[in-house]
């Protein structure tokens, strides 16, 4: 039987010592790992020790080495999670869990000490609610309070790495981050829970429209390096996507509207998360809520000046999908029907273009059936030219033959591609383009 009490004398000691910590916890995790459950039971007064020990460690070993852990005890197979041992280290970890939270009472501005403690919690909370995820509500008006708190620290903190830190001291990296993981994990925790937060939805709602509405601004040029912004966008694009997350139609309306402001983060990871989201929502063949579909229409027209290739082209595939093929009907959709303010600091006029020349039969070849006179240099030099002139020949032969096989979708498609890269080529495609469609119509289209 292995003997814990000369151990327990060392993890008394061991607070400020991680090395200590980390050792006690591995032979805890290797001893579960081995099977040997009754000789952690026996020593469960040592678990708990290091588990309070911990509370306030800054060690990222130590804290992943405590979440792997707490991941084992809640893997025990029957019946051995309802040991009492199991039990006690349960109770422990609510314990632990309640004590770290409530840190964020202690002072006005978070101290570090109190900073670990909560951290670690929420780290612990995180791996409990992985088994059950109603855990999270017992301790739901304390992690509102965490998230509002340190979204304020965290906007400050970001507001002076904009700012160059000219009138404060320096924050500390780890500070910063720590802060940020914080946050983070609040909102992890609270994000799934959100239909029964109750009086709690609120504040937490609220926190999260803060950190939309300001950290577009600032992020836009310290960069989100915590991803904190980019947690925000997949949160909130999980809400809007669930028809089971708790959230209104207006709510979600509401959400989207503001993420709009993601446009000026171009390139980065919650600009494409909330495209993604926007896309799905709208192009779904039987859209769970048509009205929240019809209240973004603004956030999907942004889609189509976006700077990925792919993602723009599935916008417009959708938006040319809204309007009926036939030359008047377009032509009174682009210059009379459609809304462009969503885009309109934009030359939208393109996405007019396009779609006018979308009504092309792609498939059609651009010389017309038949083709034109096929090129036979080659034939008729024969015997008039040395061979490596021939062989010259019948290459470009076949090159110039091959342009028969173009199609017009061959062309139109590049061309279009190069009218988001060239103002210029689209102001000179549509006054040339409209006089000629203009003619085209029946004096009633025309007129009406």
């Amino acid at each position: 039987a292995l003997k814990f009490q000369y151990f327990e004398k060392v993890i008394e000691k061991s607070e400020s010592h991680p090395a200590h910590l980390l050792a006690g916890l591995e032979i805890f995790n290797v001893l579960l790992d081995k099977g040997m459950v009754k000789t952690v039971a026996a020593n469960s007064n040592s678990v708990r020790m290091l588990l309070e020990a911990c509370r306030q460690c800054e060690s990222a070993k130590v804290v992943d080495a405590v979440g792997r852990l707490v991941s084992k005890y809640m893997a025990l197979p029957p019946p051995n999670d309802a040991e009492p041992h199991t039990q006690a280290f349960l109770k422990c970890l609510h314990e632990g869990v309640e004590k770290g939270l409530l840190a964020v009472n202690a002072n006005q501005v978070t101290a570090r000490v109190d900073r670990a403690q909560i951290h670690n919690a929420e780290r612990i909370l995180l791996t409990l609610a992985g088994k059950k995820p109603d855990v999270v509500d017992g301790y739901a008006q304390t992690l509102v309070k965490i998230v509002q708190k340190f979204t304020r620290e965290h906007l400050s903190h970001m507001m002076q790495a904009r700012q160059g830190q000219r009138q404060q001291e320096p924050v500390a990296e780890e500070v910063v981050e720590c802060t940020a993981r914080v946050l983070v994990m609040g909102m992890q925790l609270l994000s799934p829970r959100l239909a029964v937060l109750g009086d709690n939805r609120k504040g937490f709602l609220l926190a999260v429209t803060t950190l939309i509405e300001r950290s577009t601004m600032i992020e836009r040029q310290s960069g989100d390096t915590a991803g904190v912004l980019a947690e925000v966008a997949r949160t909130v694009s999980h809400w809007v996507s669930d028809p089971a997350s708790g959230m209104k139609t207006q709510e979600k309306a509401n959400f989207v509207h503001k993420m709009m402001t993601f446009e000026q983060l171009r390139g980065t990871g919650p600009y494409t998360t909330f495209l993604q989201m926007v896309y799905e929502l709208v192009s779904a063949p039987t859209p769970f809520d048509p009205e929240l579909v019809a209240k973004v229409q603004r956030a999907w027209m942004i889609g189509l000046r976006s700077r990925d290739p792919a993602m723009r082209k599935s916008f417009f595939t959708f938006f040319e999908g809204q309007v009926p093929k036939g030359l008047h009907t377009r032509l009174h959709h682009v210059i009379a029907k459609q809304e462009w303010d969503s885009i309109g600091d934009s030359y939208w006029i393109k996405h007019g273009v396009e779609l006018i020349l979308h009504m092309a039969h792609n498939e059609e070849p651009l010389v017309g059936a038949g083709g034109g006179q096929r090129s036979a240099n080659a034939a008729q030099l024969k015997g008039k030219a040395s061979d490596s002139a021939l062989a010259a020949y019948a290459k470009n032969d076949e090159f110039l033959n091959s342009a028969y096989g173009v199609t017009t979708g061959a062309l139109l498609g590049p061309l279009c591609e190069l009218l988001h890269h060239s103002n210029a080529l689209t102001h000179a495609l549509w006054t040339s383009l409209f006089p000629v469609a203009w003619a085209s119509l029946t004096p009633d289209e025309q007129a009406g």
